[in-house]
């Protein structure tokens, strides 16, 4: 092993980045329409958050809990754990925000923040995950069928969350379960 040097990072990755696209790909077409309707449905929520809507702030975070276990069956164990076994710990990750996103969406103290800046940073975010990260595949030379979609990938799904749960306030006592 006197050449241990000579590896590149490239050369350690557990399959190409190839198979990586085409995953999205294979999990884009199989759930098509839904990608477009959860993309215009959250839309809506951030329109409502513009408007300091406590109601759709709370029809976000429990729409997000279903995204979460989607990503969390869909793609982490149904077709990322194949080529990445650490995708079965994911999935339980994901599973356990969505419990814990469900749980939040039903607590009383919930409702828009007053904050201008974080509220602004967190529709900035929704509006990044929801718009922006799906479109990065054709900057980069992929077809938009391999995009990562908001409700469906875990990382635009990971963002547009937070920047959801930016716009809420955190005020007030945690929900009954919690306590």
């Amino acid at each position: 092993m006197s050449e241990w040097w000579t590896y590149r990072p490239a050369d350690l990755l557990m399959f190409a980045p190839r198979t990586y696209w085409r995953l999205f790909e294979l999990h884009n077409q199989a759930l098509w329409p839904w990608p477009l309707l959860t993309t215009l449905v959250f839309l809506a929520v951030g329109l409502g958050l513009l408007r300091h809507s406590t109601p759709a702030l709370r029809a976000g975070i429990a729409a997000l809990a279903p995204c979460w276990a989607l990503v969390a069956w869909s793609f982490l164990l149904q077709r990322y754990a194949a080529i990445n076994p650490a995708a079965t710990v994911s999935a339980g990750v994901f599973a356990v925000q969505a419990l814990g996103l469900l749980v939040l969406s039903g607590a009383s103290s919930l409702r828009t923040t007053a904050h201008p800046l974080r509220r602004e940073i967190g529709l900035g975010l929704l509006a990044w995950a929801l718009l922006l990260y799906p479109l990065q595949a054709l900057v980069v030379g992929r077809p938009l069928v391999q995009a990562e979609v908001f409700g469906f990938a875990p990382d635009p799904t990971a963002i547009g969350s937070l920047g959801l749960l930016l716009c809420a306030d955190a005020t007030g006592r945690p929900p009954r379960g919690l306590q």
